[in-house]
């Protein structure tokens, strides 16, 4: 289970803290104090498909690499109570697949 996302920096705040993306830094810092709530995305299409297509992503991936690859549960280093993170699955010692990146690097 994820922890409240104030409670962490996710590799969803790190764009927009950059000035990349939809939200704006201010809009982050706003989520991460409680000044507003997050959007719903519950009722999002994409966040649904791509919800249902992980495990059939993580098997193609497994597939094309020739390399197991694991779903991989978020993780927080512990005494960085602020610095977390959830790969998309992992392949091997020292090598973790963040599908979603590779996919746009081909695009």
């Amino acid at each position: 289970m994820r922890p409240d996302h104030k409670t962490y920096i996710g590799g969803s705040d790190a764009g927009p803290l950059m000035g990349v993306g939809y939200k704006s830094p201010l809009d982050v810092f706003y989520l991460k104090t409680g000044q507003r709530e997050p959007d719903d995305l519950s009722d999002n299409e994409a966040v649904r498909w791509g919800t249902a297509l992980e495990p059939f992503v993580l098997t193609e991936a497994e597939r094309l690499l020739g390399l197991p690859v694991v779903s991989h549960p978020f993780k927080r280093i512990q005494n960085r109570l602020h610095k977390s993170w959830k790969a998309d699955g992992f392949v091997a010692p020292w090598r973790w697949a963040d599908l979603a990146r590779r996919r746009k690097a081909h695009e």
